[in-house]
């Protein structure tokens, strides 16, 4: 079993590492943190890095099959969720700042074969699942197989992403459809925000 564990003075704790296969490797960043989380891996030649600043708590990452990756990048906030990858030679990447709300899944792989019955040509293989950099994620959210989230994009609560995302788009409902473009997003609180930063909106439209 040639399986590598690189803390690197992280912050691991109340987690559970399970390696299966053999040349397996999981690193963390010095100032990476992990919090009451499990890492399941049962094949071989799989890599998973956490980059700097990333905070990860109460969450399991699963790879069920060889020669995949996941790449957690600079201050990604992953919180009560869960990241599979069900096929060899997969990919997932969360790119930096994004931030998943609770009990969100990121799921590359069905899990099972759906083929046509005729030629038997496998209709659902995955291949990768990107979210770009700062992409906010809401609450019990699901982004599914061979999906790209682009960057500053903004995912509703309980929507199931099946499709692409542009950069700078809202996106709801399941299947996820883009409700709105041109936006982005902070991880600031609204009453936290500067002084001046927008005028309050005009009462006679609230009211409406």
């Amino acid at each position: 079993m040639r399986n590598r564990i690189v803390r690197n003075g992280a912050v691991v704790d109340q987690t559970k590492i399970e390696l299966f296969g053999d040349n397996n490797h999981i690193e963390w960043a010095p100032d990476a943190s992990m919090l009451k989380c499990r890492v399941v891996v049962l094949g071989s030649n799989n890599e998973v890095k956490f980059g700097p600043k990333a905070r990860i708590g109460n969450s399991t990452f699963w790879i069920h099959g060889s020669d995949s990756k996941v790449c957690i990048e600079t201050e990604v906030s992953v919180n009560e969720s869960e990241i599979i990858l069900t096929e060899d030679r997969s990919r997932i990447r969360i790119g930096a700042g994004t931030m998943l709300g609770p009990q969100c899944a990121i799921r590359c792989g069905d899990g099972h074969a759906i083929f046509e019955k005729e030629t038997g040509e496998i209709l659902n293989r995955a291949i990768s699942i990107e979210l770009e950099e700062n992409v906010l994620v809401g609450t019990r959210a699901q982004i599914l197989k061979n999906v790209r989230i682009g960057m500053g994009s903004i995912i509703g609560a309980c929507a199931v992403v099946t499709n692409d995302v542009p950069s700078g788009c809202i996106a709801t409902g399941v299947p996820a459809k883009v409700i709105r473009s041109g936006v982005t997003w902070t991880r600031q609180r609204i009453d936290d925000l500067p002084a001046g930063w927008n005028h309050a909106p005009d009462s006679s439209a609230v009211s409406k």
